[in-house]
């Protein structure tokens, strides 16, 4: 389940994917390190704490094996004001 859920890791809100069994991918993959993924088309260059706000959850069969937080820009121009977020999983058999 992928999101821009607007809400970062402190968040009641995230606590209940958590609770349901829910694995954040990068949280996965990086431990508890989860950079900011909202910039206001600033990049590096925004000094907001909004934290991580975009999650890509699995549970189940489904594992993490990479992922990553993609911080693109051309010319100093950003695609949107959130980094995009990426995830390799693995399927696995019941």
């Amino acid at each position: 389940m992928t999101g821009d859920m607007n809400c970062a890791g402190d968040n009641a809100a995230i606590d209940c994917f958590r609770n349901g069994g829910w694995q954040d991918s990068h949280s996965a993959i990086h431990g508890a390190d989860n950079p900011d993924t909202f910039h206001r088309f600033r990049g590096t260059d925004y000094d907001g704490t909004l934290g991580k706000i975009d999650w890509m959850f699995s549970r189940g069969q489904v594992t993490a094996i990479t992922s990553q937080i993609v911080r693109q820009e051309r010319d100093g121009r950003y695609m949107s004001d959130h980094d995009f977020i990426w995830a390799d999983v693995a399927l696995t058999a019941r």
